[in-house]
């Protein structure tokens, strides 16, 4: 389980666009599908919501096919980290070297806190603090069958207007 602050989220969005689109991770430029056009921070209270734009070039026919009959509809993204902190122990780690048992055992599992409140153990991306994506820099986003977030999902699909063709062309 991977999470990403508030601050860090509305630091670090942006860092999407020109981004690509790929299929299960493959992150192969040469495979690339498209990219992604723009991206937009949706405040729903509890959280925020990263909504993006993803240009599906239509030379891939039989992916372009299976979105848009609904076949693939959910997605998952890649990105850089300068670093996590563990949601147990609070321990920052610039690399797998670096991490605490916590992360390297128990990631997924759910424990208590000292007020108990239940929590599971995740990394959480970047810090607020860091400037200026709070060291959280989104690279991709790849149609997945079995999403990490299971939120992720396509909301529309749409022709693209002569506005939206240039700006995935640039």
């Amino acid at each position: 389980k991977d999470a990403w602050s508030r601050g860090v989220l509305v630091k670090a969005f942006e860092t999407f666009i020109a981004g690509h689109n790929f299929v299960e991770h493959v992150q192969i430029e040469s495979m690339s599908k498209g990219r992604i056009i723009d991206a937009v921070a949706r405040d729903i209270g509890d959280s925020v919501y990263i909504d993006i734009l993803i240009a599906t070039d239509r030379k891939h026919a039989d992916l372009v096919t299976a979105i848009e009959s609904g076949k693939m509809g959910t997605l998952s993204m890649g990105c850089t980290v300068d670093g996590t902190i563990c949601t147990k122990c609070g321990h920052w780690a610039a690399d797998e070297t670096e991490m605490c048992p916590h992360i390297k055992y128990q990631k997924g599992n759910s424990f208590f806190d000292e007020q108990g409140s239940q929590h599971i153990v995740a990394e959480l991306c970047g810090h607020d603090s860091l400037e200026p994506t709070g060291g959280v820099t989104f690279i991709e986003a790849s149609w997945v069958e079995t999403p990490a977030f299971t939120g992720a999902v396509l909301r529309n699909v749409m022709e693209a207007t002569a506005e939206v063709a240039a700006k995935a062309a640039a």
